[in-house]
C-alpha cells in the first residue's frame, strides 16, 4: 500500500492510495516474526480479510502513520525523519547484533547483498570499535 501522486480529471495534482503487489519478485517473501510478537498477534481477534491494526476491512491511512511517527519522534526529542528510516535502523542494528548479511538482505527484499550494505547499513563508531577489538584476541 502506498500513496502516490496523481491528477484528477481536470489535471489538478492529487494523491491516491494504491494497494498492489510489491514492485519486485524479491519483495514477495515470507518474513519470520519474533516469537514474542507472534504471541501478541495470535491473541488478537481478527476477521477474515481484515487489516491487523484495525481489525476491519479498512486500512489506516499512510499519512496517519507518518503523522504519528513524527509525533513520536518529537516526543522522544529525536531528529525529524521519515518512516522509511526505520528500515535503515533495522538493518544497522541487525548487523550490529551479528545477523549475517545474506539473511538481512533477504529480509529487506534485496537481491544483492552489496546494495544492502551500501545503502542500508550504517555502523556507528561503537560498533566499529567492537569489531576492531575482536582483532586483538590472541595478542
Amino acid at each position: 500500500m502506498q500513496r502516490i501522486k496523481s491528477t484528477d480529471d481536470t489535471g489538478k495534482a492529487k494523491t491516491k492510495i494504491i494497494i498492489d503487489t510489491p514492485k519486485s519478485k524479491a519483495s514477495i517473501r515470507s518474513i519470520p516474526i519474533h516469537s514474542t510478537l507472534l504471541d501478541i498477534l495470535k491473541n488478537l481477534q481478527s476477521c477474515d480479510n481484515s487489516y491487523i491494526l484495525t481489525n476491519t476491512g479498512n486500512y489506516i491511512e499512510p499519512r496517519t502513520y507518518s503523522r504519528h511517527f513524527k509525533d513520536y519522534l518529537k516526543a522522544c526529542e529525536i531528529k525529524d525523519n521519515n518512516f522509511h528510516t526505520l528500515r535503515h535502523t533495522f538493518a544497522t542494528m541487525a548487523i550490529s547484533s551479528g545477523m549475517d548479511i545474506k539473511t538481512l538482505s533477504m529480509l529487506l527484499g534485496h537481491t544483492d547483498v552489496s546494495f544492502t550494505m551500501e545503502r542500508y547499513v550504517h555502523p556507528n563508531m561503537e560498533h566499529r570499535r567492537t569489531q576492531i577489538e575482536k582483532l586483538a584476541v590472541g595478542f
